[in-house]
């Protein structure tokens, strides 16, 4: 008989109804995975890195919005034949007992919990999960809106006691503050970030195949290029395509100040920021090159630092240029469209920051030293090689090859593989 385990210190002691009760409260539409809308893109790759994670309990699914988080799970679902079980998250859920009985009713079909529900709720949702000896994946979805620190206790008690053949897949636009570090070094968390969620040329080809458009590879190519591989704006850039004759021009043209994708970033990014870091993020968008000093000298904080720490851990379209996080860029089209946005709000303030961020691009020029294994990997941008498949040439990563990437642009003080290609190039010759 499995020993009762201890309900965790300060979550939730919750009373409510029994399992089968809560799913008729709660409601199908919270409990059943969103249906996967016809002509998805499959991203098999992208399901093997999941499905190869069936060791780790945890599979924290984080990136802006956009990025197919949401469609990345229901793929696994239809993939996976262990039984799923689905909670989509409000702000409803922001409160311990109504999240822990949400839960409970996401795994009742799975694990038979029935209406008899104990006092300790989550210590009898682990011993079901060992007595019940059922395989499983849970998925929380948009844990953002999950902000209460009780909750976040729940969750993580969950989490370090799942049996082998169990998992909970979280999808959120923000880092939550769970024991990320320890689940990582423990090999109890599987990672899927901007990184393995950007589309490469042949993804985005099928998607703009999926939405009616079918440009030359060479368009699809620069198209991902400006687009840095997110997902939504290469479909809101499918969709601007399919009614324009010349595809061409458009793709060349195509920015963050293009009419669906400004719409998709002031409603479900900017909007969604408290007032503070909307002023930080237009400020600062002057910058090409994100740095504590360079901030605080545009914003006139002192704590810059830490508001780039949050940004990136917000998932907020920042890149970092090194492993020492000591300097990050904006997204291509999110600082394209911050700059518009500022434009439009403080068109009186944007000579004075001009200055400001002249001031301080003079104060720290950046280095063009680069190092053997950049120089190596300049030298492979040159040719028609993918990221993944340098990585494969030099043995690396291809997360690796993608922060050596930063660190050449950031470097060589460009924003594209092509004008990496032409800036580490001798007169006459090949980069390196």
């Amino acid at each position: 008989m499995p020993t009762r385990h201890a309900e965790p210190r300060g979550a939730a002691r919750a009373s409510p109804p029994g399992a089968t009760a809560q799913r008729r409260r709660i409601g199908a539409a919270k409990l059943s995975a969103p249906p996967l809308r016809p002509g998805i893109v499959d991203r098999p790759v992208l399901l093997d890195l999941v499905m190869s994670a069936s060791e780790a309990p945890v599979v924290l699914v984080s990136a802006p919005a956009g990025y197919g988080k949401t469609t990345l799970l229901s793929l696994w679902r239809s993939r996976d034949e262990r039984p799923f079980g689905w909670l989509s998250l409000d702000a409803t859920d922001n409160e311990p007992a109504a999240l822990v009985a949400g839960l409970a009713a996401a795994l009742d079909p799975i694990l038979d919990l029935g209406d008899a529900s104990p006092d300790d709720i989550l210590p009898a949702l682990v011993d079901a999960c060992i007595e019940r000896r059922r395989d499983f994946v849970l998925v929380l979805d948009d844990l953002h809106l999950v902000t209460e620190r009780r909750c976040h206790t729940a969750l993580g008690y969950l989490g370090e006691r799942l049996p082998a053949g169990c998992q909970i897949a979280l999808a959120t636009r923000t880092d939550p503050p769970l024991p990320i570090a320890s689940w990582r070094a423990h090999g109890r968390l599987a990672e899927v970030r901007v990184a393995e969620l950007s589309l490469g040329v042949a993804e985005a080809r099928a998607v703009l195949a999926a939405a009616g458009v079918r440009p030359p590879d060479e368009q699809v190519a620069q198209l991902v290029e400006r687009t840095e591989g997110w997902p939504a704006a290469i479909y809101l850039a499918a969709l601007s395509i399919r009614d324009r004759p010349h595809a061409e021009d458009f793709v060349e043209r195509f920015a963050g100040t293009s009419r669906h994708v400004a719409d998709f970033l002031s409603e479900d990014v900017l909007a969604r920021q408290p007032e503070d870091v909307i002023t930080f993020l237009l400020h600062t968008c002057l910058l090409d090159e994100l740095t504590a000093p360079r901030c605080n000298a545009l914003t006139g904080r002192s704590d810059a630092d830490e508001m780039l720490r949050a940004l990136e851990r917000s998932n907020l379209f920042v890149v970092p240029l090194d492993e020492e996080r000591r300097a990050y860029r904006y997204h291509h089209l999110f600082g394209q469209y911050l700059r518009a946005e500022l434009a439009r709000r403080e068109p009186e303030l944007v000579p004075e920051l001009r200055r400001r961020a002249g001031r301080a691009g003079r104060r720290r020029q950046p280095s063009r030293e680069l190092s053997d294994a950049e120089r190596r990997i300049l030298r492979l941008l040159a040719t028609d090689l993918s990221l993944r498949e340098i990585g494969r040439e030099l043995y690396l990563s291809t997360n690796t090859v993608k922060t050596h990437t930063r660190a050449i642009y950031r470097k060589l003080g460009v924003s594209s593989r092509s004008d990496a290609v032409k800036a580490g190039a001798p007169p006459g010759g090949s980069p390196g």
